[in-house]
């Protein structure tokens, strides 16, 4: 007998060698919110609805009454019940056709497994496949795969999936009515599916739970509240919460894992409501769609996630997630340039910027409004977005080393394109999205440290510092400034603005609508505009996203901390000239208070004010060669940069001008000559021969010139007024160009002209 059961113990591990187990099919991929709630499941790879269920989860009670109904004699057992398969048999055989199975829940697993036909061949590869299933399983685990598998009609396996389809809810909050009505369908699928014959589902329910009554399994109050309860149940679209992150989620997030978000379903709710309102409210006007994201800025969380006004509306394309869309930022990477010029100590919020018409090479920025300001700070600069003054920091800091700045801070499309981007990348001439956004302007609430949103509670929360703290203080503080031009009429008092700082962008054409606002509890950014890339004349980023910004803030955070943006320690007071913002000079009379940063912050001399030697009389002026020995008077005059004596002139805006120099003076200038502003200097011109359009001449003079004097390759062509552009077509080849002022100051550029 010892030899037998030797030999056949050596034959089964050699069958279970040759025939090792098949392995289930991957499950449907959940995705979850912060608090495990089921938000979103995906199809399995075989196109099934089927969810694990979780360690723990299987109710004692549930369990008595799945081996009441499948397989009493589970746990004692190798996996074939003998006694029932005999008597299966006999009944089999006295009926004439098949009456009863014998399977046990270790045989229905092993059918699972390996789906065959109906057989008696299949019969014994099932209590082969069982006694197997019992080899390398515990009974329990066994037990789970048997509720995580069996059919619930249609592509829906398991329980858990079932209880998510039948009853939109996990198994373990279902009355018992429910869960003796979900374990009848097992029996038979097809004929009793939820909405095809529920009165035989009601039916057959009813039988068991008497059944389960007599067995005690059920006490009398029990069954008499279960068998009046009504069959509820029918089938409910799977959960499809979150599309848009869940979309993203599968993408960077390959493998079939559960996913765990950090996605707050209460706040998640009332960013699409809002969204969903905002959309409803904006579409009459040409504008089809909002998108929001709100991140914890403590732990770079993303709380929620609404990538478009809704996931089903195809007229829209409401597919198209809007966080993730590269899209033009309009002016808001503004607060980062300044933050990096106010770290790098090339400016401080006081200090004065020229805001009037200027040419960068060709490139002529104009503000929003068209309009210009002249002297601003740098504070009210940033504060009213104006351009001119952005252009000319990055035009000082350089672009490549913005770009860089950018492509550190998480940038990828300007990382990728920073070679070829230029000065109006800071404008919105660069590609961005909302999430880069909102990873960015997290370091301004917190102290230059920027986080990178995270989307799963597996990932890790990342930092990267963007500047320092001092900096993002002075940026949040002009951020957090009331009186600006993009704050919209809704919160027009003050006592309506939610205590945040904002920053607002509207790409050009008015294709992208941008609000980006952050506290010390949230960082929030929304987007409105449509996916097509069409622009709408009402859509800019003061009256459309900006009021969706600040109701997302009222309604996410209804404990915001008022005073909450704190002054570094680090950042210092110091009195500076309150026309330029430098240090005081030996001519300033009126200070005031600027921040700065110790050791690092511009400790330049103000020269707003310069000495100037006139004639008694006011109306004559003398450099040092014609300076008389007597009669000359000391005065000083305001030291205007070129640029903003242009801009005075021409707007007839009064201003204490030098009086004109001495006639007299035979001395050959230099200093002050025209700057040649067009044609570019060292530039390659390609010009059709059948092109008559002439080139575009223009200088940039000194206020106290009144004529200029233009020359080609050394050959005089036509004098002109200071201001006045001329029109001339060059000879091809290399071409010098010349010009002169009625001072005698003279400068001179070269450039190559093509014909082709």
């Amino acid at each position: 007998m010892l030899v037998v059961t030797v030999i056949l113990f050596v034959f089964f591990i050699g069958l279970d060698f040759c025939f090792p187990l098949p392995r289930f099919m991957a499950d449907s991929r959940p995705v979850y919110s912060s608090d495990s709630v089921l938000l979103h499941l995906s199809l399995s790879a075989d196109q099934k609805w089927r969810l694990s269920s979780r360690p723990g989860s299987i109710n004692p009670d549930l369990k008595k009454v799945i081996l009441f109904r499948e397989d009493r004699w589970f746990y004692y057992h190798p996996g074939v019940n003998a006694v029932a398969v005999l008597r299966a048999a006999a009944q089999n055989l006295l009926a004439g056709q098949r009456v009863s199975g014998a399977s046990t829940i270790t045989m229905q697993v092993a059918r699972l497994l390996e789906r065959r036909p109906r057989t008696h061949l299949s019969k014994i590869v099932e209590m082969f496949r069982a006694f197997q299933l019992e080899w390398h399983y515990s009974k329990d685990a066994i037990f789970r795969m048997w509720i995580d598998h069996v059919s619930f009609g249609g592509n829906i396996e398991g329980i858990r999936a079932a209880s998510w389809l039948y009853y939109g809810s996990e198994p373990g909050v279902l009355s018992q009515a429910q869960m003796a009505t979900l374990l009848v369908i097992p029996n038979n699928p097809n004929q009793l599916r939820p909405g095809r014959n529920n009165p035989l589902l009601l039916a057959e329910r009813n039988r068991w739970l008497s059944l389960m009554h007599q067995a005690r399994l059920l006490s009398a109050t029990s069954y008499h509240t279960a068998i009046n309860e009504p069959v509820t149940m029918y089938r409910r679209s799977a959960p499809f919460e979150i599309p848009h992150l869940a979309r993203k989620l599968y993408r960077d997030n390959p493998g079939d894992q559960p996913l765990y978000t950090t996605i707050d379903m209460r706040q998640q709710q009332k960013v699409e409501q809002a969204v969903a309102d905002a959309c409803r409210s904006l579409r009459y006007k040409g504008i089809g769609n909002v998108a929001a994201l709100v991140m914890n800025n403590t732990s770079g969380a993303v709380v929620a996630y609404a990538g478009s006004g809704g996931f089903d509306d195809a007229q829209w394309q409401g597919q198209v997630d809007g966080l993730k869309a590269v899209r033009s930022p309009g002016s808001t990477l503004k607060p980062l340039l300044y933050a990096l010029a106010f770290d790098k100590g090339m400016l401080t919020p006081l200090m004065t910027l020229n805001d009037v018409p200027v040419n960068f090479a060709g490139y002529t920025p104009e503000n929003y409004d068209q309009q210009f300001n002249g002297k601003v700070t740098a504070s009210d600069a940033l504060a009213r977005s104006l351009n001119i003054p952005a252009v000319k920091i990055l035009d000082q800091l350089g672009t490549d080393a913005f770009a860089a700045f950018l492509a550190e801070a998480g940038f990828k499309t300007i990382a990728r394109d920073r070679k070829r981007l230029g000065l109006s990348m800071i404008l919105g001439g660069c590609g961005v999205t909302a999430i880069e956004l909102a990873g960015a302007y997290s370091a301004f609430a917190r102290g230059g440290v920027a986080l990178v949103p995270r989307f799963t509670s597996q990932s890790v929360m990342k930092t990267d510092t963007l500047f320092g703290p001092e900096a993002a203080w002075m940026v949040a503080r002009v951020l957090t400034l009331p009186v600006r031009p993009d704050l919209p009429m809704l919160f027009d008092n003050s006592s309506n603005l939610p205590p945040v700082a904002w920053k607002t962008g509207t790409s050009y054409g008015r294709r992208d609508a941008w609000a980006v606002g952050f506290n010390s509890h949230f960082t929030i950014v929304v987007w409105a505009g449509n996916f097509d890339g069409k622009g709408a004349i009402d859509l800019s980023g003061a009256d459309v996203a900006t009021p969706i910004l600040f109701n997302l803030f009222q309604a996410l955070d209804k404990n915001p901390v008022r005073n909450w943006l704190k002054q570094p320690p680090t950042v210092r007071f110091r009195e500076v000239c309150s026309e330029s913002g430098l240090l005081p000079g030996d001519s300033c009379r009126h200070l005031i208070s600027d921040a700065y940063i110790p050791y690092r912050s511009v400790s330049a001399r103000c020269e707003h004010l310069k000495v100037v030697w006139t004639n008694k009389q006011g109306t004559m002026s003398y450099c040092a060669d014609c300076l008389p020995a007597d009669g000359a008077v000391r005065r000083w005059y305001p030291n205007l940069a070129p640029e903003l004596l242009e801009w005075y002139v021409a707007n007839k805006i009064p201003f204490k001008a030098i009086p004109p120099h001495n006639p007299r003076c035979e001395r050959v200038m230099v200093a002050g000559a025209p700057a040649i502003v067009s044609p570019v200097a060292d530039a390659e011109y390609l010009i059709a021969a059948t092109d008559s359009t002439p080139l575009m001449f223009t200088c940039q003079a000194r206020a106290d010139v009144a004529l200029v004097h233009w020359y080609v390759n050394h050959h005089f062509v036509k004098t002109a007024r200071r201001s006045e552009s001329l029109f001339i077509r060059p000879p091809a080849g290399k071409v010098v160009i010349g010009c002169s002022d009625d001072k005698g100051r003279s400068s001179t550029i070269a450039i190559q002209v093509r014909y082709y």
